[in-house]
């Protein structure tokens, strides 16, 4: 069973990537799942839902890289940090 949808929600887009879409998701990596990509992986494959296919590509994508080189998610953070959202006072 699938939670309701939100009627403020915009889905991120869905098949081939797109910049903005990627930049949410590296905020979504660090802020919400704290750069752990197999969390976040088990969190959106445990939805099961056609909507997070994109997101789930790229949670796989990323995990990839960052098994190659770990250092990866400190580069990350780093941006993610410097490029706030709203109001976002971390």
């Amino acid at each position: 069973m699938h939670a309701p949808k939100a009627q403020n929600v915009v889905l991120m887009p869905r098949g081939d990537s797109s910049p903005i879409a990627d930049f949410l998701r590296y905020h979504v990596l660090v802020r919400v799942f704290d750069g752990d990509a197999d969390r976040w992986l088990d969190d959106l494959t445990q939805r099961a839902a056609p909507e997070f296919e994109s997101d789930i590509r790229f949670a796989r994508w990323i995990r990839t890289r960052l098994r190659r080189d770990p250092a990866l998610i400190e580069r990350i953070r780093r941006a993610v940090e410097r490029t706030p959202i709203l109001n976002d006072e971390r």
